[in-house]
């Protein structure tokens, strides 16, 4: 089916080539700027088309267009210039000095305007910059490009979803926090899916007068992506890849086995030796990197082709795309295809209609996670295989008989198992299965000019298996139990009906664009799975009715609608004095009669200062505008789709001495659930200087949102213990500053740099039952969503401080924990908030320079203010209080002779540990807590474009040739982890510098 598939793609592509083929003839000439300077590596691009060419160091081009084609003329620092081909074969063009920044059209949601008429906090971003950093993921190129949106990895494998948030956290759920992404006007699409290489633009709705118009799905802020289209003009090919190679990066060095024998060799003291086998590494210098033994050298690789082009009438665009990416450590890959398809057609002068269609295939293969586990925790003195030479008949009866590895677990330490026997694929297997596809038809009919009518059917469709097997040498299965399976199957689906009506007209000094919507959307979501043990044979997860034992077997079906009206007026005075108005109401199946419509409305106004005089007296500014806004929004991922229906399930009940099966209630249901609600002010500054060439924006806002769903504590009489209700309140304020400028504009050299800069506080407001705190789930009014409470490490007792470690059953060398009520007990009561995962700060720079053909960027990250309990201390990765796992080699520990106040001695450990009740419970969990503030160079790219001369006898109209380095360097007072990585990523792979090389080719 697949190859008929491609087959078919090949066929619909060549058709369009050959329909739309044109005659062809070279245009040529010379670009300059208004002093008559060459001005190379000017842009010069066959208008709604990818081909194009480059002017060479004397300024001259040269390119093969149609008769009917536009060119467009664009470089760093120089308002953009167009030119209708028509009969000539010569242009010789001069550039004016400036920028066409406020032209550009931004997406608003059902709508779009030119930047100098925004009113709300949006910002955009282009292929071209979405490109440079050559991401896996397309969310992966938000992070640090747009100011407000915070983008972590919340695993570590490949293909991996990444997290992405707007202006904080609205939610204690993360889950609940995620934007809404629409592509192509698809709602609810997933934008990993989607080939970075098929985006044109990614438009980012971020204050709630402009998420508004989604209504009870804006709260989290909205992403819009635009996939590429095609143009008027002749076919054009392209073709962007890469490839790839990954190397292990920012992690600890480990101990060697001699280390780790002078650190532990006292086993009486802790109750533990070492083997034969062991020994004899110790004493001749053995040392076991498990880490290496399961990493591996990946490889990376993207291939894209795309051909695209159009009539008057019909444009079209076509691309084919697949991405490759392995993990670091073994048994780790993921897969991606992507096809593209996009038609429009202007079928009468009143009607347009189009369809677009973007298909996704995806395949995961996912190692082991406690491979990685013990992998840092295995004792550098072990070894992996058996040396039946030198210690023969040493073997294990039971698990050394079948295979050559020297142990199944570790060495008197159930946790830690030999890292390459749960990494055997004969041993442990999982993957992830999953295709999905978004298509939309649409048709445009204009009434009379300036009304519009638009309906559009857009449906989305994901269908995904995943698959676990876990044979009898595993941890979860230890040795002793026969294999285990788990299948699940997920199928999610939603349709949605827009119909838009758009209005237009500008009247003297009045403009006016208004919308009406009405709008239906319906989501369905089907899931199975089926967990089985003692499995007869290695069937993997295929043959689950082998299973002598049924685990678990689960169903779920789940579907709710809204329906919605929304109307927006944008209205501009004079081109100075901008007002819109929006309001959406939603009605959703969710929520109880009574309360499933919701009304959420907005307002903006701007004042474009540059246009008045004063200011233009002032020769200052190419743009200055003010802009406030209002706006509330809803937040439907909160709510189950049963959330107010009591839900039932089986149970046994003894009946005349039998079991008889009934029903029960699990769960209270709650009639008066209403929407979670964000209300947001934002205030902002959009300013462009003159002479200097530096633009930019600054904002402000506050977001309170209300009504958050928490459980609430009910009486004992009601036989439960809670109840879901409207109970919480979290409030985001933050500052966020964009700025742009060209620094050098040269004959043969241009500079440019890109700034973004977010300072975001989150804070509870409010708590169910109006407590101020809820220690259970770590919830205190006043502190950050992501607060962390826990004991505060205050260092390390020294010599000559006996008597008062002495109160506390500690002595020097120890941990010292402070003691909140001075009671001389190191207990529960004396945890304090220390910190929080929610960063002070975060900031993204790029530097782009062009000298003659060559190009280069860099790329700079930072994250400041934020805290993180490191994996590799607190017992996920490691546990440097253990004596059973294997350290960093970087830990300064505290000894007689050196008095670190950073990590307690070897000799005595941390002390206050739980087997005391005066010391307290595990305080000195306290000790992992580490601030986690790094900066990152996270790409930098240098490339060449071939010269014109070169081009024209290659037949091609652009070659550029590039080198990157990804992650390259990071800089941290973190101890052993990448700190982005510590944070939910670590346990599944392994921190990576990629180092590829690739090719932009067009034709």
């Amino acid at each position: 089916m697949k190859i008929k598939s491609h087959h078919f793609l090949v066929t619909l592509m060549l058709f369009f080539t050959f329909n739309f083929s044109f005659s062809q003839r070279t245009i040529e000439g010379n670009v300059s700027d208004e002093s008559g300077v060459p001005l190379p590596g000017v842009n010069v691009i066959i208008k709604g088309t990818q081909s194009g060419t480059s002017t060479d160091f004397d300024g001259n081009y040269s390119i093969s267009t149609a008769d009917d084609d536009v060119i467009t003329f664009s470089f760093v620092g120089f308002l953009d210039k167009e030119i209708e081909v028509a009969t000539a074969d010569s242009f010789d063009i001069s550039m004016e000095m400036g920028s066409d920044e406020l032209e550009e059209i931004v997406l608003t949601g059902y709508g779009s305007v030119k930047k100098r008429d925004l009113t709300g906090a949006i910002a955009q971003i282009k292929s071209e910059v979405i490109q440079r950093s050559n991401p896996t993921q397309a969310a992966a190129s938000l992070q640090g490009q747009v100011a407000g949106v915070n983008v972590t990895r919340a695993k570590g494998r490949p293909g991996d979803d990444i997290d992405i948030n707007i202006r904080g956290l609205n939610n204690f759920d993360n889950e609940k926090t995620r934007p809404l992404v629409v592509v192509d006007g698809i709602l609810g699409a997933n934008l990993n899916d989607i080939n970075p290489v098929d985006i044109q633009t990614i438009d980012v709705l971020k204050d709630a007068s402009s998420t508004a118009v989604y209504g009870s799905r804006g709260a989290n802020g909205v992403i819009i992506v635009t996939t590429k289209k095609g143009g008027e003009g002749k076919p054009s090919v392209s073709y962007n890849g890469y490839y790839g190679v990954k190397t292990r990066a920012h992690m600890p060095s480990m101990m060697s086995s001699q280390q780790f024998y002078d650190v532990y060799k006292d086993e009486d003291k802790f109750g533990r030796g070492f083997t034969e086998q062991e020994m004899y590494n110790i004493q001749n210098g053995i040392t076991t990197d498990w880490l290496d033994l399961i990493s591996q050298t990946a490889t990376q690789q993207n291939h894209t082709v795309s051909v695209s082009g159009g009539s008057k009438s019909t444009t079209y665009n076509f691309s084919a795309g697949k991405q490759e990416e392995q993990g670091m450590t073994q048994n780790n890959q993921y897969t991606r295809l992507s096809l593209n398809a996009g038609i429009e057609s202007q079928v009468s002068d009143k009607m347009k209609v189009g369809f677009t269609a973007y298909i996704t295939d995806n395949e995961r293969d996912w190692g082991s996670t406690e491979a990685l586990r013990s992998a840092m925790r295995a004792r550098p003195s072990g070894t992996p295989y058996f040396d039946d030479i030198q210690f023969p008949n040493k073997r294990d009866t039971n698990f050394g008989a079948v295979n050559d590895y020297a142990f199944f677990m570790g060495i008197n330490d159930s946790q830690v198992i030999n890292p390459l026997v749960e990494i055997d694929p004969e041993n442990f297997q999982r993957e992830r299965r999953s295709n999905s596809m978004i298509a939309n038809v649409y048709l445009e009919y204009e009434f009379i000019p300036g009304l519009k009518f638009k309906t559009s059917y857009s449906a989305y469709n994901n269908n995904q298996r995943d698959g676990d097997y876990r044979g009898t040498y595993t941890k979860s299965q230890k040795g002793s139990r026969n294999p285990k399976a788990t299948t699940s199957n997920l199928k999610n689906s939603n349709y949605t009906l827009d119909n838009t009506l758009n209005y237009q007209k500008q009247f003297g000094k009045h403009s006016i664009d208004a919308v009406a919507l009405f709008s239906v959307f319906e989501e369905y979501r089907e899931s199975m799975q089926i967990s089985v043990e003692d499995l007869p044979y290695r069937s993997l997860w295929h043959n689950t009715g082998s299973g002598a034992t049924i685990k678990a077997y689960n169903t779920n079906l789940e579907e709710y609608s809204i329906v919605s009206y929304m109307g927006r007026i944008n209205y501009s005075y004079d081109d100075k004095y901008l007002l819109t108005v929006t309001g959406r109401r939603d009605g959703a199946s969710q929520l109880a009669e009574g309360n499933k419509w919701a009304f959420f409305p907005s307002a903006a106004l701007g004042w474009r200062m540059s246009e008045e005089a004063f200011i233009k007296d002032l020769g200052l500014f190419s743009n200055l505008k003010l802009r406030a806004s209002y706006g509330e929004v809803g937040n439907n991922s909160s709510i189950n789709p049963y959330a107010t229906q009591p839900n039932i399930y089986q149970t046994y009940y003894d009946f005349d001495g039998s079991a008889s099966l009934g029903y029960t209630i699990n769960s209270l249901s709650n009639q008066g659930l209403v929407w979670e609600r964000s209300k947001e002010i934002n205030v902002g500054l959009d300013f462009g200087l003159s002479d200097i060439k530096i633009s930019g924006t600054v904002e402000y806002y506050k977001r309170n949102t209300e009504d958050l769903i928490l459980d609430d504590k009910v009486p004992n009489s009601t036989g439960f213990n809670n109840v879901l209700d409207n109970v919480g309140e979290i409030e985001n304020s933050g500052i966020e500053i964009s700025l742009n400028s060209v620094n050098l504009t040269l004959p043969d050299f241009s500079w440019s740099t890109n700034l973004t800069f977010t300072a975001n506080q989150d804070k509870v407001v409010k708590l169910a039952g109006g407590l101020l705190e809820d220690k259970g789930n770590k919830r205190f009014v006043g502190e950050s969503v992501r607060a962390h409470y826990s004991y505060k490490f205050l260092g390390i007792w020294q010599l000559g401080e006996e008597a008062a470690a002495a109160e506390y059953g500690q002595v020097p060398g120890q941990i010292k924990i402070m003691d909140l009520n001075d009671d001389k007990n190191i207990n529960s009561d004396d945890r304090m908030i220390l910190g929080s995962e929610t960063p002070d700060w975060t900031a993204g720079l790029r530097n782009q320079m062009n000298y003659k053909n060559w190009d280069l960027s860099f790329f700079i990250y930072t994250r400041q203010g934020l805290m993180y309990s490191n994996a590799f201390l607190n017992g996920t990765m490691g546990d440097i209080a253990s004596d059973r796992y294997n350290r960093s080699a970087e830990i300064d520990y505290w000894t007689p002779t050196n008095p670190s106040n950073t990590y307690f001695s070897p000799e005595t450990g941390p002390g206050l540990n739980s087997k005391n009740e005066k010391k307290g419970g595990n305080s000195r969990v306290g000790l992992s807590y580490q601030m986690a503030d790094f900066v990152r160079i996270s790409d930098i790219t240098m490339g060449y474009s071939l010269p014109k001369n070169v081009l024209d006898e290659l037949g091609v109209s652009r070659f550029r040739i590039y080198g990157q380095l990804q992650n390259p360097f990071v800089f941290t007072d973190f101890l052993t982890f990448d700190p982005e990585y510590n944070s939910g990523a670590n346990d599944d792979d392994l921190p990576s510098m990629t180092m590829l090389i690739g090719v932009n080719l067009n034709f």
